[in-house]
């Protein structure tokens, strides 16, 4: 088994850049339990781990990188968003009237 962070935060999706350099993910702290969480990225050898976007947000979220990498599109229920990765700026879509009939996201 391989860790890809130590146990401060509890990660819930990630997601290899396209040169495997680095990992894209979601997570919150393990403690408290009623923490928000956020995205963040981190190294492929572990190091410099960086939270990207600049407000926090309930989990489990679904998400899924741009194919240029510039940008997450991800829900958190009832809401569709994306996450501009440069500035960290969240703009909200839409949201669903169907929450429970979203299992994933493809860009």
């Amino acid at each position: 088994d391989y860790a890809l962070t130590d146990d401060t935060l509890h990660v819930f999706e990630a997601f290899w850049s396209s040169d495997d350099s680095q990992v894209i993910f979601s997570a919150k702290p393990s403690v408290p339990t009623e923490a928000k969480g956020n995205f963040y990225t981190i190294n492929a050898n572990g190091s410099s781990l960086k939270a990207v976007s600049k407000d926090e947000f309930s989990l489990p979220v679904h998400f899924a990188l741009s194919r240029n990498e510039e940008k997450i599109i991800f829900y958190v229920e009832p809401i569709f968003a994306i996450l501009d990765l440069k500035n960290g700026r969240i703009t909200e879509l839409f949201q669903t009237e169907y929450p429970d009939t979203i299992y994933s996201i493809t860009w």
